[in-house]
């Protein structure tokens, strides 16, 4: 099976006035954002007892 590949782009000024600059956050770890939060919901897993797809 081929490795997923995902790219990203962030445009980090609308990022900033957005949500982050009446706050105390702004450094955002966009890598552990996505490894951890975001492709983990949108993975497809199937069951442990189905068959592959072909």
């Amino acid at each position: 099976m081929a490795a997923l590949r995902t790219r990203i782009y962030i445009d980090g000024y609308n990022l900033y006035y957005g949500c982050l600059r009446k706050t105390a956050f702004k450094w955002l770890d966009v890598l552990t954002l996505f490894e951890t939060h975001i492709l983990p919901t949108i993975l497809y897993r199937p069951a442990p007892d189905t068959a592959p797809a072909k």
